[in-house]
């Protein structure tokens, strides 16, 4: 056999092998294509955390669980802290408050979602009751401790409790 008609013999063979292989990288990609659809939560997550150290924000953005997004921001009881000169760690120590799937609409909070916003009505109820500096201090650095104590269900019940005892003589004082 001449080496010309060898040649052209082999080259179907090859390409039988090649034939599998694309086959497995159509279905490979078609998959992934069609993993957003599917909600996940491994697919596509955007998700809330907040230092506990300071109260400040986290928001990422994670697709296929890697980070491709991240902000950070101050919450309202973070700024206050940081006003206040309240004296807090500087790592931070992030926990989940809230994360959403995008694409299925699902929302959830996680536990530390209610102490987020038992402290933002804790600062707001501060502010209401136009509290001084020096008190303000006080009633932070305890809810701190609290929060900081990595027991959200007890930072929750001292933020509804402080804020109790601060808008009792707001609504008394307003009647």
């Amino acid at each position: 056999m001449s080496p010309d008609v060898e040649m052209t013999q082999g080259q179907p063979k090859r390409a039988k092998g090649i034939r599998p292989l694309l086959l497995v990288a159509g279905l490979v990609v078609v998959g992934l294509g069609l993993c957003p659809l599917s909600g996940a939560r491994w697919v596509f997550v955007r998700a809330t955390d907040m230092d506990i150290n300071s109260g400040a924000l986290r928001h990422q953005v994670r697709v296929l669980t890697l980070p491709v997004a991240e902000e950070q921001e101050d919450s309202r009881l973070s700024r206050e802290v940081r006003r206040l000169g309240i004296v807090t760690p500087e790592t931070p120590l992030w926990k989940r408050t809230s994360e959403s799937r995008l694409w299925r609409g699902i929302h959830v909070c996680h536990i530390y979602g209610g102490v987020l916003a038992r402290a933002t009505e804790l600062v707001m109820s501060l502010e209401l009751a136009e509290t001084p500096d020096d008190e303000r201090r006080e009633v932070l650095q305890r809810f701190m401790v609290a929060l900081q104590s990595a027991d959200p269900q007890h930072a929750e019940q001292q933020a509804r409790l402080i804020t109790d005892e601060i808008a009792g003589p707001v609504f008394r004082g307003a009647q």
